[in-house]
């Protein structure tokens, strides 16, 4: 999805040139470029009058980015473990959570990393 910056009316008829997608690290995960879908318009009459349908200032580009790198899954560097975060940390609910893991597949199968995260 890609919106204007300063005040475009429109981005229709527009393309994106090639763009660096960045994650939160700092590194580049794809590269963007193409031309955009824009699902809004907008008209201005002479007299000063204005309407607009949608959002004709943000558009996408359906399949417009090459994946450079992958995204770190959720296991370890040894590929032996997978952590699952709590959507809310809680220790109480970490602490139930290994114990109906260890209880149903064996004991040290899960283990609490901290007060949100489970190593199974």
């Amino acid at each position: 999805t890609v919106s204007s910056l300063g005040n475009a009316g429109s981005l229709r008829g527009g393309s994106l040139l090639m763009t660096p997608l960045k994650g939160a690290d700092g590194e580049v995960y794809a590269i963007a470029q193409g031309n955009l879908v824009v699902g809004g318009f907008g008209a201005q009459g002479s007299d000063g009058s204005r309407i607009s349908v949608n959002v004709p200032s943000a558009g996408r580009i359906p399949n417009g980015a090459i994946v450079e790198r992958a995204v770190p899954d959720g296991l370890s560097s040894n590929g032996e473990e997978l952590v699952l975060d709590l959507h809310r940390a809680d220790f109480t609910t970490v602490q139930r959570l290994v114990d109906v893991v260890n209880r149903t597949y064996g004991p040290e199968t899960a283990r609490a990393v901290d007060g949100g995260s489970v190593a199974v």
